[in-house]
């Protein structure tokens, strides 16, 4: 079940996207060239819900919050610059795959908060890497680096998990400059997941702005 809510909508666990995503079944008989795309499409309209989570008192409008999507550019913008720059012990290409595929799950499963008990939320983005894969040429190789991402053996991939909270924080301090996240949100407590020097450095810089604005 679906509800239109101020130009947004909600499904039945609560959570929002920019509009309704596509029925599978229309995935069905297509090349996958379309598969791909309409399952890419689909990051697009889902939104990043912590920043909506307004009892964490988080105030941004719908039509300002990051998607997905979006948070996925800005992660393979970040990891191509920051490999490029400071990290060159770093494959570029494996740390961009992994930037582009650690959230594809979400097209299904959803974007679930990393909070209480987690065994639903890993069984569902299980599901989702099965869903985004099937029926693709490569399906075993975009298996491989999502399932690299989440068992976090190697450097890149640890490198992206930082990278991924790092994000979260730069995204946060903007709303925080806009008034929408208080400069106590835990959102600004994300060093502790942090070990890579150039993040650590950019955290700190992060941090003196959210306390200048």
């Amino acid at each position: 079940m679906w509800r239109n809510i101020n130009k947004m909508f909600e499904d039945s666990e609560g959570m929002k996207w920019k509009s309704r995503p596509l029925d599978f079944d229309l995935m069905e008989n297509l090349s996958d060239i379309i598969k791909y795309s309409l399952r890419t499409s689909e990051l697009s309209k889902l939104y990043r819900q912590g920043y909506l989570n307004e009892n964490r008192g988080r105030k941004v409008p719908f039509e300002e919050c990051e998607s997905i999507a979006e948070h996925t550019l800005e992660m393979a913008k970040l990891g191509h610059y920051i490999v490029n720059n400071y990290r060159s012990d770093l494959d570029l290409l494996k740390v961009l795959e992994l930037c582009l595929y650690h959230d594809s799950h979400e097209f299904h499963s959803g974007d679930h908060p990393p909070i209480g008990d987690q065994t639903l939320k890993l069984e569902k983005e299980n599901i989702g890497r099965h869903m985004f894969v099937e029926g693709m040429n490569n399906s075993e190789d975009m298996m491989s680096i999502m399932l690299e991402y989440e068992e976090q053996k190697t450097p890149e991939s640890q490198f992206v998990k930082e990278l991924d909270k790092f994000q979260m924080s730069l995204k946060a301090a903007l709303y925080c400059i806009q008034g929408y996240i208080s400069k106590e949100d835990g959102f600004f407590a994300q060093e502790k997941y942090l070990s890579d020097p150039t993040l650590l450095k950019a955290n700190d810089d992060l941090l003196s702005l959210i306390h200048k604005a």
